[in-house]
Protein backbone atom coordinates (compact mmCIF):
# COMPACT_ATOMS: atom_id res chain seq x y z
CA UNK A 1 0.00 0.00 0.00
CA UNK A 2 2.84 2.86 0.62
CA UNK A 3 4.23 1.65 -2.76
CA UNK A 4 1.12 2.34 -3.97
CA UNK A 5 1.12 5.74 -2.68
CA UNK A 6 4.59 6.52 -3.31
CA UNK A 7 3.84 5.16 -7.08
CA UNK A 8 0.43 7.68 -7.12
CA UNK A 9 2.43 10.65 -5.78
CA UNK A 10 4.87 10.33 -8.17
CA UNK A 11 3.02 9.98 -11.12
CA UNK A 12 0.73 13.01 -9.58
CA UNK A 13 3.83 15.54 -9.34
CA UNK A 14 5.50 14.23 -13.27
CA UNK A 15 1.99 15.08 -14.17
CA UNK A 16 1.72 18.42 -12.82
CA UNK A 17 5.47 19.28 -14.80
CA UNK A 18 3.59 18.36 -18.29
CA UNK A 19 0.42 20.54 -17.17
CA UNK A 20 -1.83 17.09 -17.21
CA UNK A 21 -3.62 16.28 -15.18
CA UNK A 22 -6.11 13.24 -16.12
CA UNK A 23 -9.46 11.82 -14.13
CA UNK A 24 -11.47 9.34 -14.86
CA UNK A 25 -15.40 8.93 -14.44
CA UNK A 26 -18.23 6.33 -14.68
CA UNK A 27 -20.98 7.63 -17.08
CA UNK A 28 -24.12 5.91 -17.41
CA UNK A 29 -26.43 5.81 -20.88
CA UNK A 30 -29.83 4.78 -19.50
CA UNK A 31 -32.09 2.89 -22.09
CA UNK A 32 -34.71 5.77 -21.90
CA UNK A 33 -33.16 8.73 -20.44
CA UNK A 34 -30.06 8.85 -22.42
CA UNK A 35 -26.43 9.76 -21.16
CA UNK A 36 -26.12 11.51 -17.87
CA UNK A 37 -23.61 14.16 -19.27
CA UNK A 38 -24.46 14.92 -22.87
CA UNK A 39 -28.90 13.89 -22.50
CA UNK A 40 -28.70 11.90 -25.46
CA UNK A 41 -30.68 9.08 -26.03
CA UNK A 42 -29.44 5.44 -27.83
CA UNK A 43 -31.12 5.08 -31.55
CA UNK A 44 -33.80 2.38 -31.37
CA UNK A 45 -34.41 0.43 -34.82
CA UNK A 46 -36.86 -0.09 -36.32
CA UNK A 47 -38.77 2.36 -34.07
CA UNK A 48 -42.19 0.14 -34.03
CA UNK A 49 -40.27 -2.56 -32.83
CA UNK A 50 -39.09 -1.68 -29.76
CA UNK A 51 -41.43 -1.84 -26.74
CA UNK A 52 -40.99 0.53 -23.18
CA UNK A 53 -40.75 -1.82 -20.78
CA UNK A 54 -41.50 -0.23 -16.99
CA UNK A 55 -43.56 -0.91 -13.91
CA UNK A 56 -46.47 0.07 -15.34
CA UNK A 57 -46.82 -3.16 -17.31
CA UNK A 58 -45.84 -2.61 -20.61
CA UNK A 59 -43.78 -4.38 -22.92
CA UNK A 60 -43.39 -7.99 -24.81
CA UNK A 61 -43.90 -11.35 -23.13
CA UNK A 62 -41.10 -10.70 -21.03
CA UNK A 63 -41.66 -9.04 -17.97
CA UNK A 64 -38.92 -8.58 -15.13
CA UNK A 65 -39.18 -6.88 -12.43
CA UNK A 66 -38.63 -2.89 -12.67
CA UNK A 67 -37.53 -2.32 -9.35
CA UNK A 68 -34.10 -4.52 -10.44
CA UNK A 69 -33.52 -2.38 -13.58
CA UNK A 70 -31.83 0.73 -13.89
CA UNK A 71 -34.31 3.54 -13.64
CA UNK A 72 -36.71 0.95 -13.04
CA UNK A 73 -37.23 0.96 -17.23
CA UNK A 74 -35.61 -1.10 -19.82
CA UNK A 75 -36.40 -1.95 -23.72
CA UNK A 76 -37.78 -4.61 -24.82
CA UNK A 77 -37.62 -6.45 -28.73
CA UNK A 78 -38.25 -9.70 -30.12
CA UNK A 79 -36.82 -10.39 -33.39
CA UNK A 80 -38.17 -13.05 -35.52
CA UNK A 81 -36.43 -14.99 -38.58
CA UNK A 82 -37.19 -13.20 -42.31
CA UNK A 83 -37.68 -9.63 -40.03
CA UNK A 84 -36.45 -6.40 -40.43
CA UNK A 85 -33.01 -6.61 -37.83
CA UNK A 86 -33.00 -4.92 -34.59
CA UNK A 87 -30.23 -2.57 -33.64
CA UNK A 88 -29.55 -0.48 -30.44
CA UNK A 89 -27.00 2.49 -31.60
CA UNK A 90 -25.32 5.19 -29.22
CA UNK A 91 -21.95 7.06 -29.00
CA UNK A 92 -19.29 7.47 -26.42
CA UNK A 93 -15.66 9.12 -25.89
CA UNK A 94 -14.24 7.01 -23.54
CA UNK A 95 -11.30 4.69 -22.46
CA UNK A 96 -13.82 1.31 -22.17
CA UNK A 97 -17.92 0.24 -22.37
CA UNK A 98 -19.41 -2.04 -20.18
CA UNK A 99 -22.73 -3.02 -21.35
CA UNK A 100 -25.58 -4.21 -19.62
CA UNK A 101 -29.47 -6.11 -20.34
CA UNK A 102 -31.50 -8.31 -18.53
CA UNK A 103 -31.41 -11.83 -19.84
CA UNK A 104 -34.72 -13.64 -19.61
CA UNK A 105 -33.67 -17.41 -18.34
CA UNK A 106 -37.57 -18.35 -18.83
CA UNK A 107 -38.36 -21.13 -21.31
CA UNK A 108 -42.39 -20.10 -21.26
CA UNK A 109 -41.88 -17.91 -24.04
CA UNK A 110 -38.61 -16.85 -26.96
CA UNK A 111 -36.00 -15.90 -24.59
CA UNK A 112 -33.09 -16.74 -27.10
CA UNK A 113 -30.68 -14.40 -26.41
CA UNK A 114 -28.02 -14.30 -29.70
CA UNK A 115 -26.32 -10.38 -29.92
CA UNK A 116 -23.45 -9.25 -32.16
CA UNK A 117 -21.76 -6.31 -31.28
CA UNK A 118 -20.19 -3.56 -33.76
CA UNK A 119 -17.35 -0.92 -32.69
CA UNK A 120 -16.99 1.87 -35.53
CA UNK A 121 -18.46 -0.37 -37.99
CA UNK A 122 -16.42 -3.51 -37.06
CA UNK A 123 -17.40 -6.59 -36.07
CA UNK A 124 -15.62 -6.70 -31.93
CA UNK A 125 -17.74 -9.72 -30.25
CA UNK A 126 -21.38 -11.56 -29.71
CA UNK A 127 -23.14 -12.91 -27.03
CA UNK A 128 -25.66 -15.86 -26.34
CA UNK A 129 -27.51 -17.64 -24.12
CA UNK A 130 -30.19 -20.14 -23.81
CA UNK A 131 -32.92 -20.74 -21.90
CA UNK A 132 -32.37 -22.43 -18.71
CA UNK A 133 -35.04 -22.49 -15.87
CA UNK A 134 -39.01 -22.47 -16.18
CA UNK A 135 -38.77 -19.20 -15.07
CA UNK A 136 -36.74 -16.30 -14.13
CA UNK A 137 -33.98 -13.34 -14.90
CA UNK A 138 -30.48 -12.56 -14.83
CA UNK A 139 -30.49 -8.54 -13.78
CA UNK A 140 -27.38 -6.21 -14.33
CA UNK A 141 -25.75 -9.04 -17.03
CA UNK A 142 -22.53 -7.47 -18.86
CA UNK A 143 -23.02 -8.61 -22.72
CA UNK A 144 -20.10 -6.43 -23.43
CA UNK A 145 -17.37 -5.31 -21.95
CA UNK A 146 -13.86 -3.70 -23.79
CA UNK A 147 -11.57 -2.25 -21.41
CA UNK A 148 -8.70 -1.73 -23.81
CA UNK A 149 -10.32 1.35 -25.91
CA UNK A 150 -8.51 4.20 -27.70
CA UNK A 151 -9.25 7.64 -26.01
CA UNK A 152 -11.69 8.84 -28.84
CA UNK A 153 -15.11 9.24 -30.14
CA UNK A 154 -16.85 5.76 -30.75
CA UNK A 155 -20.12 4.24 -32.16
CA UNK A 156 -21.15 1.18 -30.56
CA UNK A 157 -24.02 -0.80 -31.97
CA UNK A 158 -25.75 -3.67 -30.88
CA UNK A 159 -27.26 -5.77 -34.17
CA UNK A 160 -30.03 -8.73 -33.48
CA UNK A 161 -30.60 -10.48 -37.08
CA UNK A 162 -30.94 -14.34 -36.41
CA UNK A 163 -31.78 -16.45 -38.98
CA UNK A 164 -32.66 -19.93 -36.86
CA UNK A 165 -34.83 -18.67 -34.13
CA UNK A 166 -36.50 -15.51 -32.36
CA UNK A 167 -34.43 -13.52 -30.29
CA UNK A 168 -35.25 -11.50 -27.37
CA UNK A 169 -33.16 -8.53 -26.62
CA UNK A 170 -34.00 -6.32 -23.30
CA UNK A 171 -31.09 -3.65 -23.12
CA UNK A 172 -31.28 -1.61 -19.79
CA UNK A 173 -28.14 0.36 -19.77
CA UNK A 174 -24.15 1.05 -20.70
CA UNK A 175 -21.49 2.58 -18.75
CA UNK A 176 -18.29 4.10 -20.52
CA UNK A 177 -15.09 5.51 -18.50
CA UNK A 178 -14.36 8.97 -19.36
CA UNK A 179 -11.49 11.55 -18.67
CA UNK A 180 -11.51 14.69 -17.68
CA UNK A 181 -10.73 16.37 -21.18
CA UNK A 182 -13.93 14.66 -22.33
CA UNK A 183 -16.06 15.27 -19.77
CA UNK A 184 -15.43 19.01 -20.67
CA UNK A 185 -15.34 18.75 -24.19
CA UNK A 186 -18.47 16.80 -25.03
CA UNK A 187 -20.36 16.92 -28.20
CA UNK A 188 -23.70 18.02 -28.38
CA UNK A 189 -24.58 14.92 -31.35
CA UNK A 190 -24.13 11.62 -31.43
CA UNK A 191 -20.93 12.18 -34.14
CA UNK A 192 -17.37 13.54 -33.17
CA UNK A 193 -16.90 17.89 -33.87
CA UNK A 194 -14.49 18.73 -36.72
CA UNK A 195 -10.89 20.30 -35.09
CA UNK A 196 -9.76 23.53 -36.35
CA UNK A 197 -6.68 23.35 -38.43
CA UNK A 198 -3.97 26.12 -36.31
CA UNK A 199 -1.95 28.57 -37.79
CA UNK A 200 1.56 27.45 -39.11
CA UNK A 201 2.60 30.03 -36.22
CA UNK A 202 1.88 28.50 -33.53
CA UNK A 203 2.65 24.56 -34.63
CA UNK A 204 5.39 24.17 -32.23
CA UNK A 205 3.14 25.12 -29.43
CA UNK A 206 0.56 22.19 -31.07
CA UNK A 207 3.42 19.98 -30.56
CA UNK A 208 4.19 20.75 -27.40
CA UNK A 209 0.73 20.50 -26.21
CA UNK A 210 -0.05 16.71 -28.03
CA UNK A 211 3.50 15.79 -26.60
CA UNK A 212 2.40 16.82 -23.03
CA UNK A 213 -1.43 15.15 -23.36
CA UNK A 214 0.43 12.18 -24.88
CA UNK A 215 2.75 11.61 -21.99
CA UNK A 216 0.04 12.59 -19.55
CA UNK A 217 -2.26 10.30 -20.76
CA UNK A 218 0.15 7.25 -20.73
CA UNK A 219 0.83 8.10 -17.00
CA UNK A 220 -2.83 8.08 -16.26
CA UNK A 221 -3.23 4.32 -18.03
CA UNK A 222 -0.19 3.12 -15.46
CA UNK A 223 -2.28 5.13 -12.11
CA UNK A 224 -5.39 2.91 -13.86
CA UNK A 225 -4.05 0.13 -14.56
CA UNK A 226 -1.98 -0.30 -10.27
CA UNK A 227 -5.17 0.93 -9.17
CA UNK A 228 -7.30 -1.72 -10.71
CA UNK A 229 -4.82 -4.28 -9.53
CA UNK A 230 -5.35 -3.36 -6.27
CA UNK A 231 -9.42 -2.84 -6.48
CA UNK A 232 -8.86 -6.29 -7.75
CA UNK A 233 -7.49 -7.74 -4.86
CA UNK A 234 -9.62 -6.09 -2.40
CA UNK A 235 -12.38 -7.96 -4.30
CA UNK A 236 -11.23 -11.33 -5.25
CA UNK A 237 -8.69 -11.54 -2.51
CA UNK A 238 -9.74 -14.54 -1.33
CA UNK A 239 -9.35 -15.99 -5.01
CA UNK A 240 -5.86 -14.34 -5.85
CA UNK A 241 -4.54 -15.17 -1.98
CA UNK A 242 -5.73 -19.25 -3.17
CA UNK A 243 -4.15 -19.09 -6.57
CA UNK A 244 -0.59 -17.59 -4.50
CA UNK A 245 -1.19 -19.90 -2.29
CA UNK A 246 -1.71 -23.05 -4.84
CA UNK A 247 1.72 -21.68 -6.85
CA UNK A 248 3.81 -21.58 -3.49
CA UNK A 249 2.97 -24.99 -2.79
CA UNK A 250 3.34 -26.19 -6.59
CA UNK A 251 6.63 -24.62 -6.50
CA UNK A 252 7.91 -25.63 -3.26
CA UNK A 253 6.87 -29.58 -4.23
CA UNK A 254 8.36 -28.94 -7.46
CA UNK A 255 11.28 -28.30 -5.91
CA UNK A 256 11.34 -30.91 -3.45
CA UNK A 257 10.74 -33.28 -6.31
CA UNK A 258 13.88 -32.19 -8.26
CA UNK A 259 15.93 -32.35 -5.32
CA UNK A 260 14.60 -36.42 -4.72
CA UNK A 261 15.05 -36.84 -8.67
CA UNK A 262 18.73 -35.02 -8.48
CA UNK A 263 19.74 -37.08 -5.11
CA UNK A 264 18.37 -40.75 -6.46
CA UNK A 265 20.01 -39.88 -9.73
CA UNK A 266 23.47 -39.06 -7.65
CA UNK A 267 23.20 -42.22 -6.34
CA UNK A 268 22.41 -44.22 -9.19
CA UNK A 269 25.32 -42.77 -10.65
CA UNK A 270 27.58 -43.53 -7.77
CA UNK A 271 26.68 -46.98 -8.01
CA UNK A 272 26.68 -47.48 -12.03
CA UNK A 273 30.45 -46.19 -11.16
CA UNK A 274 30.84 -48.52 -9.07
CA UNK A 275 29.81 -51.43 -10.89
CA UNK A 276 30.48 -50.10 -14.44
CA UNK A 277 34.10 -49.83 -13.41
CA UNK A 278 34.59 -53.39 -13.04
CA UNK A 279 32.08 -54.60 -15.22
CA UNK A 280 31.50 -52.36 -17.94
CA UNK A 281 33.92 -50.50 -20.68
CA UNK A 282 34.52 -46.82 -20.73
CA UNK A 283 31.82 -46.54 -23.58
CA UNK A 284 29.08 -48.67 -22.10
CA UNK A 285 29.47 -46.03 -18.72
CA UNK A 286 28.98 -42.73 -21.29
CA UNK A 287 25.51 -44.89 -22.19
CA UNK A 288 24.35 -45.10 -18.73
CA UNK A 289 24.92 -41.19 -17.86
CA UNK A 290 23.40 -40.47 -20.88
CA UNK A 291 20.26 -42.53 -20.56
CA UNK A 292 20.37 -40.89 -17.03
CA UNK A 293 20.14 -37.44 -18.19
CA UNK A 294 17.30 -37.90 -20.47
CA UNK A 295 15.21 -39.64 -18.17
CA UNK A 296 15.64 -36.66 -15.57
CA UNK A 297 15.07 -34.27 -18.34
CA UNK A 298 11.43 -36.32 -19.15
CA UNK A 299 10.45 -36.24 -15.94
CA UNK A 300 11.53 -32.68 -15.14
CA UNK A 301 9.13 -31.89 -18.37
CA UNK A 302 6.73 -33.61 -16.97
CA UNK A 303 6.33 -31.78 -13.91
CA UNK A 304 6.39 -28.37 -15.25
CA UNK A 305 4.06 -29.87 -17.64
CA UNK A 306 1.51 -30.79 -14.59
CA UNK A 307 1.91 -27.50 -12.89
CA UNK A 308 1.78 -25.19 -15.82
CA UNK A 309 -1.83 -26.82 -16.93
CA UNK A 310 -3.09 -26.64 -13.23
CA UNK A 311 -2.02 -23.24 -12.69
CA UNK A 312 -4.23 -22.36 -16.15
CA UNK A 313 -6.83 -24.24 -14.28
CA UNK A 314 -6.77 -21.85 -11.29
CA UNK A 315 -6.21 -18.82 -13.25
CA UNK A 316 -9.41 -19.28 -15.31
CA UNK A 317 -11.29 -19.76 -12.48
CA UNK A 318 -11.26 -16.39 -11.77
CA UNK A 319 -13.78 -14.42 -13.93
CA UNK A 320 -14.01 -11.40 -15.44
CA UNK A 321 -14.98 -8.06 -13.17
CA UNK A 322 -18.78 -7.72 -13.53
CA UNK A 323 -18.92 -4.06 -13.16
CA UNK A 324 -16.08 -0.97 -14.15
CA UNK A 325 -14.21 0.53 -11.33
CA UNK A 326 -15.72 3.35 -9.17
CA UNK A 327 -13.83 6.61 -10.42
CA UNK A 328 -14.28 9.82 -8.49
CA UNK A 329 -13.85 13.34 -10.13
Amino acid sequence: MLRLAKLSTAIWMLGCSTGVILALKNVTIDDRFGDELTHIVPTFTPVDGWWLGSAGGTGGFAKPSASLAYNKTWLDSTHKVGEVERMVNFGFTGVSLYVYCIIANSQDFPAFADYKFLMDGELVGTYTHYAEKPFGYLYNTPVYVNRTLKNEFHNFTIVVDSIEQPVLLLFDYAIYTATSDDLVNQPSSRFPIPTPIPPSNVGADVGRTLGAFTLGLFLGMLLLVVYRRQKTQGISGWRLANVRETTRRWVSDFRKNIATIVESTHQSRLSLAVDASTQAPAHGRRDLDTRDRSEELREIRQEVQNLRAEQRTMIMAISMPRSPPPYNV
